[in-house]
């Protein structure tokens, strides 16, 4: 070996050796172990070819094996030691990532301290903020592996929060922390140099419990025992709500945000505002949950409640208004078909009043549509037109006609009998025809007395005709005495007469 020579290439620490020895895991030089060194061995002891340097074969230098000792303890690197924990406000309380050193301390958590293990807690060891313990921050020298510290290299237990103990370890009220969001390791940001780990927690996720951390002893940290604290976190006041806030009525579909908070007063400054303002309460009135936030959310906590919020059943919107089929006279207003008609929600139309009878004509009749819901949504009455027209009466025994001579208007032929379905007269449609042996056959009207709601009907009827050689120009008994006088006056006979 020459002193000239670098300590990291003269081959000492951890070199091989000829010869152990004895000595478990025995190299040239262990750092911070002369007892495992060969070195050291050698130079401790009298025993015969061993012993280095031969001085003397009986006589050991202790001088010179006690600054060898020294030596080689000090070129022991030092354990990791935990040098300072802090709590931080995690200024990303829905736990997401920052970066470290924008971990911020506000003066209410610069006063607390880790209550260590043995200690009696105090004020100075929990916390009042809002968001509970989102934070903490563990200065560590010289971390082993810090680009590899994970949540495994640590053991994080919580337990109900009592500000005058703390359960000790075996007790069974610890139970496992919910898990960090984030751990991260800044290299030398810490307390003198130290490295920093910086652990975040979502809001709320620890409230009114004792937080038990343990730093573990692992290949990463490089700690040689486990480093053991608490911090606590006592919760927030609670503001009273002295009234509560009103809310305006809303109409079915519109959201809670629609609906207008007013009045109400709390024990602090804060406001009142739905805790999920997105919801569409069905009509009808129904309990709803407002929040009322504190304007000091670092010492007061939300406070949830119900208020009763009246919802306004909708009126459908009629896209389009269906049509109405016609009728005939008689029929009851639902014969009607009504078809079409859109409306902006499930539903039906039908007429307000379908057992109405109607004169025939053209009428605005009142249509209504129910919705299916009809919970949510009134029903909308509106008019349509409505077109009635006259019913045709039925012949159930066609009249009879008397006969006429030929060469005599119809008119002068005579109705009878004949039966309808309702009152009304039988009558030639022209009564001033002239008929001949060829057209016995005449067009017969039947006009019913109610013109206005019942049509006329034709047909055609058969009217007996008379040949006039068939008719005698006088009676027989006139005959007679016809016959007398003239044969008074010598005139024989009377002889009949025949038209041409």
């Amino acid at each position: 070996l020459r002193i000239t020579t670098p300590l990291d290439q003269a081959n000492l620490i951890h070199g091989p050796v000829l010869a152990t020895f004895g000595i478990n895991g025995a190299a040239a030089v262990v750092p911070g172990e002369p007892l495992s060194s060969v070195v050291y061995h050698r130079v401790a002891t009298t025993e015969p070819g061993v012993m280095m340097p031969p001085l003397a074969r009986s006589l050991m230098d202790n001088a010179d094996a006690s600054v060898l000792g020294q030596w080689i303890y000090s070129l022991a690197t030092p354990s990791p030691t935990v040098v300072d924990r802090s709590l931080s406000n995690n200024p990303n309380t829905d736990g997401t990532a920052h970066h470290p050193k924008s971990t911020v301390i506000p003066d209410d958590l610069s006063n607390i301290t880790a209550l260590l293990p043995g200690e009696t807690p105090g004020t100075t060891n929990f916390t009042l903020l809002s968001q509970g313990l989102s934070g903490l921050t563990v200065d560590v020298t010289t971390l082993a592996n810090p680009g590899a510290i994970r949540t495994t290299d640590f053991d994080f237990s919580v337990a109900p929060f009592d500000p005058a103990s703390v359960p000790i370890d075996e007790d069974g009220a610890w139970v496992t922390a919910p898990a960090p969001t984030r751990v991260s390791v800044s290299v030398g940001d810490g307390v003198g140099g130290a490295d920093r780990i910086s652990i975040s927690w979502a809001r709320d996720a620890i409230q009114s419990q004792w937080l038990r951390v343990r730093v573990l002893p692992t290949t990463n940290t490089g700690l040689a025992s486990i480093d053991q604290f608490y911090f606590g976190t006592a919760g927030l006041l609670s503001p009273n709500i002295d009234s509560l806030p009103t809310a305006s009525p809303i109409t079915f579909g519109d959201s809670l945000s629609s609906s207008t908070l007013s009045g109400g007063a709390a024990s602090v400054p804060g406001s009142f505002a739905f805790a999920d303002p997105t919801v569409i309460a069905g009509a009808g009135t129904s309990p709803q949950t407002v929040s009322f936030t504190p304007s000091d959310a670092f010492n007061y906590s939300i406070v949830h409640f119900q208020i009763p919020v009246s919802v306004l059943p909708a009126t459908p919107v009629i896209t389009a208004v269906p049509s109405a089929s016609s009728i005939t006279y008689g029929n009851p207003l639902g014969a009607s078909v009504l078809s079409g008609g859109s409306a902006s929600t499930p539903g039906t139309f039908t007429f307000l009043n379908p057992t109405a009878i109607l004169n025939a004509g053209s009428y605005q009749q009142t249509v209504r549509f129910t919705p299916e819901d009809t919970v949510d949504y009134t029903v909308v009455d509106f008019p349509i037109s409505v077109s009635v027209l006259p019913a045709t009466p039925v012949i159930t025994a066609v009249p009879s006609a008397s006969s006429i001579i030929e060469g005599e208007p119809v008119g002068n032929s005579i109705l009878s009998g004949g039966v309808t379905s309702v009152p009304g007269t039988f009558a030639f449609v022209d009564p001033t025809v002239i008929v001949g042996l060829d057209s016995p056959s005449q067009p017969v009207r039947f006009t019913p007395a109610d013109s206005s709601n019942y049509t006329v009907v034709d047909f055609s009827l058969q009217i007996p005709i008379q040949q006039t050689a068939d008719i005698p120009l006088f009676p027989p008994g006139l005959l007679i005495c016809l016959s007398t006088v003239f044969a008074a006056f010598g005139v024989h006979r009377l002889r009949r007469r025949t038209n041409p």
